[in-house]
């Protein structure tokens, strides 16, 4: 993994939060701690099989009340106390990082973006579905500094489309943003946190906000 590419999407997260409704920001932040997590049994697992069993473990009992203590017990306390189906969202979570080991389709990007939603009470659009996905494929080449990755994303920037996102989904728009910046122009262009990407971020909230 590139250390100075990781970099850019924790902290665009992290400006998201920014923008996110206040009852919905602490819930969010669990999701995005929890897809962390997943990603580092995904990406760093030597043994495809082994991180798919981890993944597994996750998706059929880590978020299940019944699990007991995890290193994750508050984050996933706190989604199931916001949402009645979030052990089934974080569930296709865990399948889209499966997915991703197993080379198959993007789905976790999706996955995550419909469960924000739903801690907003919105259910996506096909569009916002697809938009999620892109932004899915954009992260996962920042994250994994993977060329190939980055060019498909670049051929997808036609559904990166952060206009799709307004209130109470401004979080999702400003990710999107963001994730189509750096593939169109490059992942070095803006650095992670540096006034320019903050300024993007503010831009997009204040026209769709």
């Amino acid at each position: 993994m590139s250390a100075p590419l990781s970099a850019i999407p924790e902290a665009d997260r992290q400006l998201a939060l920014a923008y996110a409704q206040g009852r919905a920001r602490d819930v969010m932040a669990a999701v995005f701690r929890i897809d962390a997590h997943l990603a580092r049994i995904a990406l760093t697992t030597h043994e495809p099989m082994l991180a798919r069993i981890k993944l597994a473990w996750w998706r059929d009992e880590g978020f299940r009340a019944r699990a007991g203590a995890t290193e994750l017990a508050a984050e996933v306390a706190l989604v199931l106390g916001a949402l009645t189906d979030g052990a089934d969202w974080l569930g296709k979570v865990a399948d889209g990082w499966d997915a991703i080991v197993a080379d198959g389709p993007e789905t976790r990007g999706s996955a995550l973006f419909g469960a924000i939603a739903a801690l907003n009470g919105v259910a996506l659009d096909a569009a916002q579905s697809r938009a999620g996905e892109a932004w899915g494929l954009a992260e996962l080449a920042l994250l994994t500094g993977d060329e190939a990755r980055l060019s498909e994303a670049r051929a997808r920037v036609g559904d990166m489309e952060p206009s799709l996102f307004r209130r109470p989904l401004t979080s999702l728009g400003v990710m999107v943003a963001l994730a189509r910046h750096s593939v169109v122009r490059g992942p070095t262009a803006w650095a992670a946190g540096s006034p320019m990407r903050i300024g993007r971020a503010l831009l997009f909230a204040i026209l769709r906000h």
